[in-house]
């Protein structure tokens, strides 16, 4: 059984690169430096003062090998190194779809889903991997810190499913917008509408709906769990807009934030017992548009969608 005291990697941490050796571009190490493609690296947490140190194999539950991939929770452990590869035939690493496996075995990163504690990131060897590809992008703009996420299909990584309305807390009616934390559940259709009168739903303002209720989004500040993204029927929410923008040029995902005058929030998943939507200076929640057909014409000009 493994110590209690490493802990499994979940997807979508945020890294730092120190390599051996570097050359080229565009994916830089923590000095800056452009790397090589095929390079061997340490990861380690990105911000100053996060938990823990670099990224390890370890045998956990009934493993007769190493399997699961760990961060230590030591700050001055650095791990051990990683090969990080992209199929691009660069001299450099790019960003984009990577294959990443221990130096020591050559162990290939894969995915499997379903265990006790969620879809954890295993090597090779492991039974009833999930097929899917490892991206590496920039986790904020003109920085040298990166995350990674497994794609799915068109689900990268993600946890959870579509969005829906749910009671929750003292509500008589389901006011609270939530995410499922069911993978398979595409939630809600939500029509979404923009005030500029054009054939295409442009990224700007926007109104939010729940298709079956037709009850807009709104926001109410100072609950237990923050600032929440509520339907109307609540009281004292707070005046502003929602804007949808793209979460990351050239894809097809989105991101929601809640303005109000001058000042904007992301909207954000809180993971807590609902998976509530919340309005943060956290990481948004990151989805894409599912368009649903209209059954009759009634709703022909409305821009109807699944949010997941």
């Amino acid at each position: 059984m493994a110590s209690a005291t490493l802990f499994a990697l979940f997807l979508f941490s945020a890294l730092t690169f120190y390599p051996p050796s570097t050359t080229a571009q565009p994916v830089t190490d923590g000095n800056g430096n452009i790397v090589k493609n095929g390079g061997i690296f340490y990861i380690l947490p990105a911000r100053i003062g996060a938990p823990g140190g670099g990224i390890r194999a370890l045998k956990t539950d009934n493993e007769s090998i190493p399997l699961s991939v760990v961060q230590s929770p030591f700050k001055g452990d650095i791990g051990l190194p990683i090969i990080i590869s992209s199929p691009i035939r660069t001299e450099f690493l790019p960003e984009g779809q990577v294959t990443l496996s221990f130096e020591h075995t050559n162990r290939e990163w894969t995915v499997v889903e379903g265990l006790p504690e969620g879809t954890l990131v295993k090597v090779q060897g492991y039974p009833h991997t999930v097929p899917g590809t490892f991206v590496i992008k920039k986790a904020e703009a003109e920085t040298n810190r990166y995350k990674l996420s497994f794609c799915k299909g068109v689900f990268c990584g993600a946890p959870g499913g579509g969005i829906r309305a749910l009671k929750t807390d003292n509500e008589s009616i389901p006011l609270s917008v939530v995410q499922s934390p069911f993978k398979g559940d595409i939630g809600l259709p939500i029509i979404i509408s923009s005030p500029i009168r054009t054939e295409f739903l442009p990224e700007g303002q926007v109104t939010l709906s729940f298709e079956h209720t037709n009850r807009e989004w709104t926001v109410v500040e100072g609950l237990p769990e923050g600032t929440l993204v509520k339907v109307q029927g609540y009281p004292h929410t707070v005046p502003g807009t929602f804007v949808i923008k793209k979460a990351e040029a050239e894809t097809n995902r989105y991101k929601l934030s809640f303005c109000k005058g001058v000042f904007c929030g992301n909207v954000a998943v809180v993971r807590n017992e609902n998976w509530v939507l919340a309005v943060t200076q956290d990481e948004p929640y990151v989805f894409h548009l599912e368009q649903v057909l209209p059954t009759s014409a009634k709703h022909e000009q409305s821009r109807t969608f699944s949010l997941y």
